[in-house]
């Protein structure tokens, strides 16, 4: 059967019976349990986003909930204020806590990060029962008026299609969000922060704008929980409803679509099944929720067979693939006024790491439409230049010059736009993205779509991810990878994962490609084509800065070589000179002389 008149028929099926449970279930009590599923989407939905798409461990996110259910009850209750006088204040104390929260997060990440977040937790938690009469300390804050919509109070019924139309919006503009630019960017982060930002993706921005974004849809859950409930006390977020929170995305399928929503039907219900157990009920719950997250890592999202799966991508795969590419040109030939012009200038630069010299006053010039090679024994700071060149350092003295201007203030990320792309010793592709949308990150700089556009969908942001696609199609065509677009990238062969690595750099459009160590790991073969992909390139009037090891390979396609030893330069010039100078066979070449 077609799986995409299956994905309708399912979607179509699930909708409806959303639309009738009301009228079929007329039960108050399991009323409420739905209302509180569907609040509990949004709030999932929301640590979805920080957690599974950008990779921001959170495990304080009641904190977050309680902030936007307090806020509510407060400005409605104590304040007497109207509903969306309510909900205005969710959103901004939501987003406020979000960016502080964020700001840490720019120094620290993984369990350092949770961490964080369990702290973020306790002092809400602590202010919520220290608050006196503005939380209402211990008992809470009651009589909280139902949610106001074009002058009607809204009960039951009415509150249960309000949150299922809130979730359901919310579902669709995340999705959106992460099917383009900005959800690549997300992506990119929780795979590699350092190739995320080599790809001119700014690790600062997209982690605050993922706090905040993911604490003004928890605060609009929580906003929602105090309207439904009339109630809010700091018995209702402990830091054991962030744990089950978190419990509900993984189980479900952390980095999906569906997964919040799996994860918290089940964990809601499950209970609900085995209440009849007595004592041995929540034994029997952890034992099927610990065999669920350790059996399924991927969640039960990974269950589905991927063709009846929601698209996590905009693009038609059949369709793409079918298309007729070519026409990339990867740079402009430069004209003979452009000959032997220098298009960067180390003067001077230094770097040393707690006394240690690893660059001594390095000085080189790369001509545009050359590929120039840095080459040295190990640990004779090659790899060191390349990261205060491209801005993963702050070198301590000296000066680097981009096209007669200087670079230093720049951050990894600024230089990509100024035309510097890199590639790194060991391959830093985003293993758990297709080939293609790791092309499509290259364009990161190149394109527009914003948060909004892209939440929105709108008709200039499909038409911009549409050419983004068409423009990936062309660079892998002509790299010699069309065939494999869709393929994971984690799956690849090494050899295509480092040749993916230049493709994808190259996809930002740069006047300068620096490519550590690209043979590193090829076989024979592989390495020919690499040779022929560096020749290629330079003769289209890309200019390449090169650091490599294989010294055939640096011989037959370098136009100068810069020779570091201990951090210093000792000899620069054509190959032919480099093989012969008694320097550098000493230092490095020894009996490798290559003739």
């Amino acid at each position: 059967m077609n799986p995409s008149i299956v994905k309708k028929a399912a979607a179509g099926l699930f909708l409806l019976a959303l639309a009738l449970f009301p009228l079929i279930i007329t039960n108050d009590y399991y009323i409420h349990m739905a209302q509180m599923i569907g609040i509990t989407v949004i709030v999932t939905q929301g640590l979805n986003l920080l957690s599974g798409y950008a990779g921001q461990i959170s495990l304080g996110h009641a904190g977050l909930y309680a902030i936007g259910a307090y806020a509510a009850a407060i400005v409605t209750t104590n304040f007497e204020m109207p509903y969306l006088a309510g909900l205005v204040a969710s959103i901004l104390c939501s987003a406020v806590v979000g960016l502080l929260i964020g700001i840490p997060a720019l120094r620290v990440k993984g369990h350092y990060l949770a961490m964080v977040t369990i702290g973020v937790g306790i002092i809400i938690e602590k202010v919520m029962n220290e608050g006196g009469d503005l939380t209402g300390g211990f008992a809470g804050i009651s009589g909280i008026p139902g949610p106001e919509m074009f002058g009607f109070s809204l009960t039951g019924t009415g509150i249960y299609y309000m949150i299922v139309i809130l979730a359901a919006v919310i579902t669709v503009l995340l999705w959106n969000l992460i099917r383009t630019r900005p959800g690549r960017a997300f992506l990119a982060l929780r795979d590699s922060e350092t190739a995320a930002e080599a790809m001119g993706i700014s690790r600062y921005r997209y982690k605050l704008i993922a706090f905040v974004l993911s604490a003004v849809i928890t605060g609009i859950g929580g906003n929602m929980y105090a309207h439904t409930n009339n109630y809010v006390s700091p018995d209702s977020f402990t830091s054991h409803l962030s744990i089950f929170l978190l419990a509900m995305v993984i189980l479900g399928g952390m980095g999906t679509v569906i997964g919040p929503i799996i994860g918290t039907i089940l964990l809601y219900l499950l209970p609900e099944a085995l209440k009849n157990f007595d004592d041995y009920h929540l034994i029997i719950y952890g034992v099927i929720l610990l065999a669920f997250i350790v059996g399924l890592p991927g969640g039960i999202a990974s269950l589905l067979p991927k063709a009846y799966r929601p698209k996590e991508t905009l693009f038609n795969e059949e369709k793409l693939s079918k298309e007729t590419v070519g026409g990339y040109e990867p740079g402009v030939v430069q004209g003979a006024e452009n000959n032997h012009q220098a298009i960067l200038e180390i003067v001077n630069l230094t770097k040393r790491f707690s006394g240690v010299v690893a660059n001594d006053r390095v000085s080189m010039s790369v001509e545009r439409g050359t590929i120039h090679s840095l080459i040295g024994p190990n640990g004779s700071g090659k790899t060191t230049c390349l990261h205060s060149i491209s801005g993963l350092y702050r070198y301590d003295e000296g000066e680097v010059l981009f096209e007669g201007k200087s670079i230093t203030s720049l951050k990894l990320h600024e230089k990509v736009g100024i035309g510097i792309a890199r590639t790194f010793q060991h391959a830093q592709i985003f293993k758990e993205l297709t080939v293609l949308e790791n092309v499509m990150i290259g364009e990161h700089n190149l394109r527009k779509t914003g948060f909004l556009g892209g939440a929105m969908l709108l008709p200039r942001v499909v038409k911009e991810e549409k050419e983004s696609q068409r423009e990936a199609l062309r660079i892998l065509d002509w790299f010699g990878m069309k065939e494999l677009a869709f393929a994971k990238s984690g799956d690849l062969p090494y050899g295509y994962q480092k040749i993916l690595e230049i493709a994808r750099a190259m996809a930002s459009r740069p006047k300068l490609l620096i490519l550590d160590e690209p043979a590193a790991g090829l076989t024979n073969t592989e390495i020919e084509q690499l040779e022929h992909i560096l020749i290629k390139l330079r003769g289209a009037g890309v200019t390449i800065l090169l650091v490599e090891h294989d010294m055939r390979l640096i011989m037959k396609v370098s136009n100068a070589i810069t020779v570091l030893d201990s951090g210093r330069v000792i000899a620069e010039g054509s190959p032919a000179d480099i093989q012969d100078n008694p320097q550098v066979i000493q230092a490095y070449l020894g009996d490798r002389k290559v003739g």
